[in-house]
């Protein structure tokens, strides 16, 4: 879907009723009628985060004992997703607290199955995200702190091409060195957290999932941070990574 451009539910299923390699790798027949994009929506749901981590983990692991796989050097990079949702969804985050606040009032009826206890709003970002509360930057207010989304509560404002303003995610990767250049660790996070802040931890968590210990780590110059550069070479890393001006 990333790779070509797919960026719902509604375009995979419109994409898979004629595309041979898409019926071919999910074992559907030609005479085969494809599931209706509703169902994507309840697997997912009933799945649940750690199923997909898994299966992200079981397919990175194939790609070490074949050599696919380098370790001796990290690239680190992010990019920004847009989100399916309006800005014109945008609403003052007092009155949304405030609708929240009186439903408590009236809690509704626990869920009695898996899944629908599952089919409730999938909160990816309150898992991944370092810090649902983290803090501003001194003398910066983020547009996030007084606005959120009716559409999707996780994406915040953001710039794209050409400055226009938009919701979105960041999706943070740390990708092994080697020319197969295969994904080891990825991370979704609010767009307005920089790309630099998850570094460290996703560095972490590399060497203690694939059991490496890299030579060297790349990233670009918003990445060139006192905090980063400094623990890499603590950690007797070298930080290919230029200094900002």
């Amino acid at each position: 879907m990333f790779f070509s451009g797919i960026r719902s539910k509604r375009q995979l299923l419109e994409q898979a009723t004629y595309n041979l390699a898409m019926r071919w790798y999910a074992g559907y027949n030609l005479d085969e009628p494809i599931p209706d994009r509703s169902s994507l929506s309840k697997i997912r749901a009933r799945l649940g985060l750690p199923v997909f981590r898994r299966f992200f983990e079981a397919i990175t692991a194939q790609c070490i004992p074949v050599g696919l796989v380098w370790g001796e050097e990290l690239i680190f990079d992010a990019t920004k997703v847009r989100a399916n949702a309006s800005p014109d969804s945008l609403i003052p985050r007092l009155r949304l607290l405030i609708e929240e606040h009186l439903a408590q009032l009236e809690p509704p009826e626990v869920p009695a199955t898996l899944w629908e206890q599952n089919n409730a709003r999938w909160d990816l970002l309150d898992e991944c995200r370092l810090d649902p509360n983290h803090t501003a930057s001194e003398g910066y207010e983020r547009k996030s702190d007084r606005l959120v989304s009716t559409t999707d509560p996780d994406a915040v404002p953001m710039k794209t091409t050409g400055q226009k303003m938009t919701l979105g995610f960041h999706n943070h990767y740390v990708i092994d060195g080697g020319k197969a250049r295969i994904i080891l660790n990825a991370l979704v996070t609010p767009a307005d957290v920089m790309e630099n802040a998850p570094m460290l931890p996703l560095l972490r968590r590399a060497m203690f999932r694939w059991r490496m210990k890299p030579q060297r780590v790349i990233a670009d110059t918003t990445y060139g941070t006192t905090d980063n550069v400094r623990e890499l070479e603590q950690s007797g890393i070298r930080a290919y990574v230029p200094l900002p001006d």
